[in-house]
């Protein structure tokens, strides 16, 4: 019985390491660094953007904010995924 319980312990382990366990898949365009599991997606933005001020002038900051999107926005694609930050800016 204790063999029969050893056994199901270390699939469990393994199952949680293969879904949780985030694989760096480099660099984008953009500068933004993604890791990804089978569950979710952690994305480092990195990026230039400008904004409109109120008086007409066009102020330039860098964007620099770690985000993690859980299932079913992990299959989006980085552009899909800033398109969702960028409507947080404004």
């Amino acid at each position: 019985m204790k063999k029969k319980s050893w056994i199901s312990l270390l699939i469990v382990l393994a199952l949680s390491t293969i879904l949780l366990l985030p694989i760096p898949k480099g660099h984008t365009d953009s500068g933004a660094r993604v890791y990804r599991a089978l569950t979710y997606k952690i994305v480092q933005w990195n990026q230039q953007v400008v904004i409109p001020q109120e008086n007409g002038e066009l102020e330039r900051i860098t964007y620099q904010k770690t985000s993690v999107y859980w299932f079913p926005d992990h299959f989006k694609s980085i552009d899909e995924l800033w398109k969702m930050e960028a409507v947080n800016l404004q």
